[in-house]
């Protein structure tokens, strides 16, 4: 089971590094970031609320199968707007970050006309609406933040956004792991999730904050050729907030699986489980990440242009 995990988790960390990269220098020619990336995500999307969808009716709901999907993909699609310009107007009435709220509006009025199209004598119309909705926020609502980290800031400190924010995440878990592993002892949720431990979640912590800063100055070096840009207890407050948001992201996945009686959201990656088994904590943490580099982490940095 080692096995798989390692060789699965090696396999998506080279695709990843390989469409980040290739997104940052097709942005560079077009002035449009994300081209690469929002196809992938809206993939992730529709596969990811598939598995939400799926923990649902192993409880034995009914959320509607390509109608749920469809409106968490809806949302994605429409946080995505701002890819279309190169540069994001002024006078526009819609800030950056709004366009995700849009979407979930969107998605809500997709399954309110679905049902009322539908509709034939009482059944269970406001469960499906209430599931569809979950799925529209907790999947599409946050892989539409996800969109948002990678344009908002720009292409080379959306680039940087992006990398670091997985990579606190990453790196909060093999800390965890690792802590855990070897000094753990006491059970951090013994019911929710017997294998975490509270010395894991310190590790997290630990690993998590220190990263935060020390990604940072590596990112910013190499999209930049500087290091400072950013204050370094900015990175190690955002570090230590994302790796808390982390695992609490992880719980909350623990949380639905528990519920619904299986152990992972799907069965297609060896050794890792599904796409939610893979993203749960980065979905996590995308809101907080989206927020804290678009309003925050940037705000008082000179503007610098990659090399």
């Amino acid at each position: 089971m080692l096995r798989w995990r390692l060789v699965s988790a090696s396999i998506i960390v080279a695709i990843s590094v390989s469409l980040v990269a290739a997104d940052y220098w097709l942005a560079e020619s077009t002035e449009r970031a994300g081209l690469v990336l929002v196809p992938l995500a809206l993939i992730v999307t529709w596969i990811a609320s598939g598995e939400v969808r799926r923990l649902f009716e192993n409880k034995g709901h009914q959320p509607r199968r390509w109608v749920t999907e469809f409106g968490a993909t809806l949302v994605m699609a429409i946080s995505a707007v701002p890819v279309l310009w190169s540069q994001y107007p002024e006078n526009c009435p819609v800030g950056r970050i709004g366009w995700v709220e849009l979407g979930l509006l969107a998605a809500l009025a997709w399954y309110a006309v679905v049902e009322m199209w539908r509709y034939r004598e009482p059944e269970k119309v406001i469960e499906r609406l209430a599931i569809q909705s979950f799925c529209a926020l907790y999947v599409g609502g946050l892989m539409g933040c996800l969109v948002t980290l990678r344009v908002g800031p720009g292409n080379a400190w959306g680039t940087v956004a992006l990398v670091h924010t997985i990579a606190i995440v990453k790196l909060a878990d093999t800390g965890a792991y690792g802590f855990g592993k070897t000094l753990g002892k006491r059970k951090l949720t013994p019911v929710l999730s017997p294998g975490k431990t509270v010395e894991g979640a310190i590790g997290a912590l630990v690993v998590g904050g220190l990263a935060g800063w020390l990604v940072t100055e590596l990112l910013t070096w190499l999209v930049f050729g500087q290091v400072g840009l950013v204050p370094a207890w900015k990175g190690l407050v955002l570090g230590l907030v994302l790796s808390i948001v982390g695992m609490l992201g992880d719980l909350l996945e623990s949380l639905l699986k528990r519920d619904s009686g299986i152990k992972d959201s799907s069965s297609w990656m060896p050794g890792l489980g599904g796409i939610l088994d893979v993203v749960d904590s980065l979905l996590a943490v995308t809101p907080v990440a989206a927020l804290a580099w678009t309003a925050w982490m940037i705000e008082s940095v000179p503007a610098v242009t990659a090399e």
